[in-house]
């Protein structure tokens, strides 16, 4: 299928109005580079563009397309007949009227459908002709034309008609008008003002050195940030990651409207007797060190112990950044962080230890915290409620266990059932019978609340884990518990849940992006003693 600019006359001059029939291909003075073959000896171009400046060399009008090797071409004429009789060369009349300037808002699209104004400056009674195309994001997607009746763009089924371009005539220096440009995304948008050939217009030079301005307007649409729950301790969690990610999309750029992500997930200890100890929350959340992201590099050329690596590129790496990983064999010695970067040698100078690369490697650096973040990808990122959460967990935690009150709201702990015999001293040597002690850490961090219980009372060791069974040593014993007795163990949990939370996202990056919530900054795994 060809579309077509439709205008079937042709430029006349004053010096020249006739054209002749001839077997030879069509003159071009452009690159061969710009020409993807020729059809019956017609040159098929690449870009609009230089169709149109042929047609001018040649005195053919508009331009129509051609499919060369799955590839879309452009050939000056209104059809390919009309491209077939060839043209001498014209000579044009000396101009007398000039197009200046075109001005319009090209910042990147978005998913957002958007009006656009744009203002055509010139001498009073130049002509122009204007068109919109919204570019195909695929081969198997035809072009659309703008239609400046309807304001919508289309694909000309029946051919362009005259609906599909603009053609005015300056009554002032000024000429304004708009474009409404869908929701969605696309390949992008291509903006084409022409002189009109049938005038005595040219475009100024600070346009244009040809008869045609080409402007382009890319469609970026959306980005998507995945939050990932990552830690180290995955054997301490029920699965890994230890929830489901999380995803939030919006266009590029400064959000008028910040973009809010729930995360009120719940992470589960896992149920096992090698790690079934609970989970403790010893930090308070921190945005700034909590979150990370990860971007790789690859080392050019070999790099024996120094502290000076050159890499293919430096994009999104800031001072700060960290080495954690390398491939191909190689090791990293120490913690090494970017001190310096030169982005126009692509070189980063580090702290720490010399280091010995390969050429080739990969290095993997890991951006930490908010503020390196948004340096490096332009992405803003706060949160809503996690520090506050995880500090009243930890003042809340630790008033139950020195008051008793289990009333008080934000407090992890495990409720128990004393099993079988009690002994004399009951917990003092290992002798404290549970129902259960998945979720119970050792190492007195967790407080015993429960009748005939002391204040001050911590498990010192989980010394037989286990889901319905099992024991637990305490600091002291115990003399007046009794079977069945209901405990609750203040300080871990087996279900951590951060209720209420949310994660804000301010600014979104060009491009897709990872963000790994680092729990093992704020949680820490609990453990037999």
């Amino acid at each position: 299928m060809s579309y077509h600019y439709t205008n079937q006359n042709r430029v006349t001059t004053s010096t020249q109005t006739t054209t002749q029939r001839v077997a030879s291909a069509q003159p071009s003075t452009q690159p061969a580079q710009n020409i993807l073959t020729y059809i019956s000896g017609v040159p098929l171009f690449r870009t609009i563009q230089q169709a149109l400046v042929h047609g001018q060399q040649v005195g053919l009008r508009g331009y129509h397309t051609h499919v060369f090797q799955g590839v879309m071409g452009y050939m000056a004429g209104f059809d390919h007949t009309e491209a077939s009789r060839i043209t001498q060369p014209v000579t044009v009349e000396q101009t007398t009227s000039f197009i200046n300037s075109f001005a319009i808002d090209d910042t990147d699209l978005t998913t957002l459908s958007s009006k656009r104004d744009f203002i055509i400056n010139g001498d009073i009674g130049s002509k122009f002709i204007l068109q919109i195309i919204q570019k195909s994001s695929s081969s198997s997607v035809f072009e659309k034309y703008y239609n400046f009746k309807t304001n919508l763009f289309e694909i000309p089924t029946m051919g362009i008609n005259v609906n599909h371009y603009l053609r005015e005539e300056l009554s002032s220096n000024i000429f304004t008008n708009s474009i409404n440009f869908p929701s969605g995304t696309s390949g992008g948008y291509k903006i084409l003002l022409i002189a009109d050939p049938d005038s005595k217009t040219n475009l100024s030079t600070s346009l244009s050195n040809s008869s045609v301005f080409s402007k382009d307007i890319n469609d970026v649409g959306n980005t998507t940030v995945t939050f990932v729950f990552k830690t180290t301790n995955t054997s301490t969690y029920a699965s890994n990651p230890p929830s489901a990610n999380l995803t939030l999309s919006a266009p590029v750029g400064f959000q008028q409207l910040a973009k809010t992500l729930d995360i009120a997930k719940t992470l589960t200890n896992t149920s096992s007797d090698a790690n079934g100890f609970g989970l403790r929350v010893t930090s308070v959340f921190n945005i700034n060190t909590g979150i990370y992201c990860e971007k790789t590099h690859t080392v050019n050329g070999a790099v024996s112990s120094s502290k000076t690596i050159v890499l293919d590129n430096v994009d999104n790496l800031v001072v700060g950044a960290t080495i954690t990983s390398v491939s191909g064999g190689d090791s990293v010695s120490g913690t090494p962080v970017i001190e310096t970067i030169d982005i126009e040698n692509k070189t980063i100078t580090i702290t720490g230890n010399n280091q010995s690369f390969s050429d080739g490697g990969t290095l993997t650096f890991r951006i930490t915290g908010n503020i390196l973040i948004n340096e490096a990808f332009n992405l803003d990122i706060s949160e809503n409620n996690l520090s506050q959460l995880t500090s009243s967990i930890i003042e809340n935690t630790a008033l139950s266990a020195s008051t008793g009150n289990l009333n008080l709201n934000n407090i992890i702990s495990v409720n128990k059932t004393v099993r079988g015999n009690v002994s004399a001293d009951a917990g003092a040597s290992g002798g404290l019978n549970l129902n259960g002690t998945y979720g119970i850490a050792g190492g007195n961090h967790v407080t015993v609340l429960g009748n005939g219980f002391r204040r001050n009372v911590t498990v010192s060791s989980v010394n037989t884990p286990s889901s319905s069974a099992g024991a637990v040593t305490t600091n002291v014993g115990h003399n007046d518990l009794v079977a069945s007795e209901d405990l609750t163990f203040v300080g871990s949990t087996q279900a951590l849940t951060l209720n209420n939370c949310q994660l804000v996202v301010n600014s979104f990056p060009s491009s897709d992006i990872t963000v790994n919530i680092d729990l093992d900054t704020f949680i820490t795994p609990g453990t037999a003693s």
